[in-house]
């Protein structure tokens, strides 16, 4: 999960930079033309004329479809762009997939199948009866690791709640559900203020 939100902050810090290039590079140009330190950059931009000069309107005039098809693709870049951004925003969905468990010594055909997300779900709410928990996230795959975002507060040793809190439940979570083999654990701790204590 934190993989996911550093890939999507990743791609934002990108976007924004390009943006940022392009309207400095059209600030700067602007900025060379009003304090005359070039005369002009080309026909349409001239350092001693308006910006909607005789050059420009000639420009437009004698190429209005480029002029139009451009613009209707510049638009679309935008929206693009924007929806992407706005996308990027939210993070990630947790993605879950339910897992085939072995069959076992029974002589009934069939498999039997522990739904990934009443797995998280359970995992959730046993890390969360811990005092020190105070919000747990499961994300619950077949193929990798189980990963786990917990907001624990501050000022109770990681060491202790990691031995007594999240590896008994981790535990009992393989167990109850028949998990082999037993999958690896990735956590992700983020440290906040206990409850009832506030910063002046």
């Amino acid at each position: 999960m934190k993989r996911l939100r550093s890939r999507q902050l990743r791609s934002s810090r990108v976007m924004l930079t390009v943006l940022g290039l392009m309207l400095t590079a059209v600030g700067a140009a602007g900025l060379t033309l009003s304090l005359d330190a070039v005369d002009r950059l080309a026909d349409p931009l001239d350092a001693d004329t308006p910006v909607w000069n005789d050059a420009g309107r000639s420009l437009v005039e004698n190429h209005q479809l480029a002029w139009q098809l451009g613009a209707v693709g510049v638009g679309l870049l935008l929206v693009v762009i924007g929806l992407s951004w706005l996308a990027r925003q939210i993070p990630p969905i947790r993605h879950h997939q339910d897992l085939e468990l072995p069959k076992g010594g029974s002589s009934v055909a069939g498999t039997s199948t522990l739904a990934g997300g009443a797995a998280a779900d359970a995992f959730e709410e046993d890390l969360e009866r811990s005092r020190w928990i105070e919000r747990a996230r499961v994300e619950f795959r077949k193929d990798g690791p189980v990963r786990v975002r917990l907001d624990v507060v501050e000022d109770h040793p990681v060491d202790e709640l990691l031995d007594e809190v999240v590896a008994p439940a981790f535990d009992r979570l393989v167990r109850v559900g028949g998990i082999d083999p037993r999958p690896d654990l990735a956590i992700d701790l983020r440290l906040v203020t206990p409850p009832g204590r506030s910063v002046a």
